[in-house]
């Protein structure tokens, strides 16, 4: 006598099958009186076991690891857990904390890629205030460490989601980061493009500009720096107010350009002369206007990181 497939079993059958554990000791059928039914029904049944037996098996490797997750079904005995996601305690800390540590070293190195453009963005104004070439070279070799930046924020994005499968908030924050660097560095290139022109304006072979030229340029570059001091306000204290804030003076910018742009207009039908200059002015105030649009779109990203909440073709 033995059990198969979850049948008690009686005569020669019971030679050639062994023992297996039963899981129906009430159940005592000869084995020829054993119908397909029975045998299909008892396999599936004896199947759903090992799986259930399996499942209680990984949950207890993954607690022995370490490793939670959010994931929980099979009834209140059995919990699975897997192993590509990390859970977050009651105070937000991950179970390992490396993965915290990783998360605030990609949030370290986006503040600094900002810190570093509103650099950047001072020393490109002060160079076209003063006419100083040596402080304009100065921003145009700098502009490698921007791209520097570029390249290793990639890296830890990359990294992180490759070591650590973050779902979630972590998530958000892995796929924000690698939209945010992208317009981060935009606006690096904008402002090399823009001090280069600084260099056009005041080539040693022609007259330095017109004050009345630059003053447009001055007012713009100033609240594109006001932009920048919110995100990096944003960035310091994981806030989304100052992105809102940024969001909301939004309209006073477009103002400003346009302002700006009818005035240059202005100065050369007065004097033709003022042509050339005006069109490079020009050109200065488009790159400025192309990083004003980068930091609007790094602001609702930053939203998006934070709060979860996407505001990108959000009206008013």
């Amino acid at each position: 006598m033995c059990y198969w497939f979850g049948l008690r079993t009686e005569g020669p059958l019971a030679l050639n099958t062994g023992n297996v554990a039963s899981f129906h000791p009430r159940r005592h059928k000869p084995a020829a009186s054993l119908t397909f039914y029975d045998v299909i029904g008892s396999a599936v049944r004896l199947g759903l076991r090992g799986l259930l037996f399996r499942i209680a098996v990984l949950s207890h490797s993954c607690n022995l690891l370490g490793l939670q997750s959010g994931i929980s079904g099979f009834g209140p005995f059995y919990e699975w857990r897997t192993m590509t996601t990390l859970s977050e305690s009651a105070t937000g800390a991950h179970t390992v904390r490396a993965f915290d540590d990783e998360l605030q070293q990609l949030h370290s190195l986006l503040l600094t890629m900002t810190e570093l453009l509103m650099r950047q963005l001072e020393q490109a104004m002060r160079a076209l205030d003063a006419g100083d070439m040596d402080l304009a070279e100065k921003v145009l070799a700098r502009a490698s460490k921007v791209k520097h930046c570029e390249t290793r924020i990639d890296n830890e994005v990359l990294a992180l989601i490759a070591r650590r499968c973050p779902v979630a908030n972590d998530l958000r924050t892995a796929i924000s980061s690698s939209k945010i660097v992208v317009e981060l560095a935009k606006i690096g290139e904008e402002l090399a493009d823009f001090t280069r022109l600084i260099t056009v304006l005041y080539d040693p072979d022609t007259s330095d500009p017109n004050p009345k030229l630059l003053a447009d340029i001055i007012k713009i570059g100033d609240l594109i720096r006001l932009m920048l001091s919110k995100l990096i306000q944003a960035l310091e204290q994981s806030d989304t107010e100052p992105a809102y804030a940024l969001l909301r003076h939004d309209r006073d910018y477009e103002i400003e350009l346009q302002e700006g742009i009818r005035h240059q207009l202005a100065l050369v039908l007065k004097d033709v002369r003022m042509t050339r200059r005006a069109l490079d002015v020009m050109q200065m105030m488009k790159a400025l206007e192309r990083c004003g649009e980068h930091s609007r779109n790094i602001a609702q990203y930053l939203i998006f990181m934070l709060d979860g909440i996407d505001v990108r073709h959000a009206r008013g």
